[in-house]
């Protein structure tokens, strides 16, 4: 409650002079945005600690309970808005509020943590994303990818999402459509100089969003964030678009005609991706990160081994519930309907690296 704040309480200890200049407390607003209300002075050099501590006076009008964060600015944040169809869960193209299937969630399987496999891997942070509840309109965990080069990128930033049955991406954290800074997603970048993604609207990224049994969907071009007046604004993008999607619908899966008879295309359902040998067993189910950064063999194409892996399964288990990467319609059960998707996928690749 800032109205009974005290002004002279200490914010944070920095540990070195160079962690913060400045501290920021935002409130996130319901129109999703964060609002900066309060800035800190700048460090204070001391023999012994370095503060960062609030100097000023506070409206008692903004003494109200919400959501607050202190760190970064609020103008550091990129509001995304992005669409994004997948095949196997999908359930009608007449009603855009509800066209995917939300099984997972009706269900309680879908883990309150990113589970520690591909695309989750990727994003460093998810280890540490634990959510208290899974939202009822939420499909599945998805993962939103930030580069700079189409083909053979220098530097790559990931950020692990909700994906509504809307085909919304939600950021699990801030609740809103996804919030992009430099503190809110990982790095995979192999030059230094450019660990940290720009959020000033002065770099544009090449989008993609990887799901963990569905081919990557990357936008055709680099998409400009939004930044005006040094003020953070909407950018958007849809994956559902053969038009503005790599590969259009070559690297995607027409699922029907909406209401206005227009085709809704969406990610490719059916790939398992892991590591084989030659025999078509399965040598490491869960390939670190890094082979994935560099473009495994089999990632991103559905062979043989994606829907053989669905007999392999029948024999080791008697049709368990459960979160598996063999369900390729996102229902909790893995049956001859999720080989069927598979084996009518099969051939399909992405030309993504």
């Amino acid at each position: 409650n800032l109205s009974n704040i005290n002004l002279n309480e200490v914010w944070a200890d920095a540990q070195t002079p160079e962690a913060f200049e400045t501290l920021h407390l935002a409130r996130w607003e319901e129109i999703e945005h964060w609002v900066d209300v309060l800035s800190s002075k700048n460090l204070v050099d001391s023999t012994d600690v370095k503060w960062a501590y609030i100097e000023g006076s506070i409206d008692a009008t903004l003494g109200k309970f919400g959501k607050y964060s202190v760190g970064y600015p609020a103008n550091g944040y990129i509001k995304f808005y992005a669409k994004a169809i997948m095949q196997g869960p999908f359930k009608t193209a007449k009603d855009l509020k509800d066209i995917m299937f939300t099984n997972l969630k009706e269900k309680n399987l879908i883990p309150l943590t990113p589970p520690n496999i591909y695309p989750y891997n990727l994003d460093d942070k998810s280890q540490f994303l634990k959510v208290t509840s899974i939202p009822k309109n939420v499909v599945d965990w998805v993962v939103l990818e930030m580069r700079d080069k189409a083909i053979n990128p220098s530097y790559r930033y990931f950020k692990t999402c909700y994906l509504t049955k809307s085909g919304d991406l939600i950021d699990p954290i801030v609740g809103g459509h996804v919030a992009l800074s430099q503190v809110s997603v990982s790095s995979a970048s192999t030059n230094l100089t450019n660990d940290r993604m720009d959020t000033t609207g002065q770099t544009e990224y090449y989008f993609a969003i990887r799901h963990k049994n569905h081919l990557t969907l990357m936008s055709q071009n680099p998409v400009k964030l939004n930044y005006k007046d040094g003020i953070a604004s909407k950018s958007t993008f849809n994956f559902s678009r053969p038009d503005s999607v790599f590969g259009s619908t070559s690297n995607m899966r027409l699922l029907g005609y909406d209401v206005n008879k227009t085709a809704m295309f969406g990610m490719i359902a059916g790939n398992f991706p892991a590591e084989f040998d030659l025999s078509g067993e399965i040598k490491d189910a869960n390939p670190v990160s890094k082979f994935f950064l560099d473009g495994l063999e089999g990632m991103d194409e559905i062979k043989s081994n994606d829907y053989n892996v669905i007999s392999t399964f029948f024999k080791d288990n008697k049709f368990p519930l459960g979160y598996f990467t063999e369900d390729y319609d996102l229902n909790g059960i893995v049956n001859t309907k999720d080989y069927n998707i598979s084996w009518n996928n099969r051939d399909r690749n992405v030309t993504i690296k």
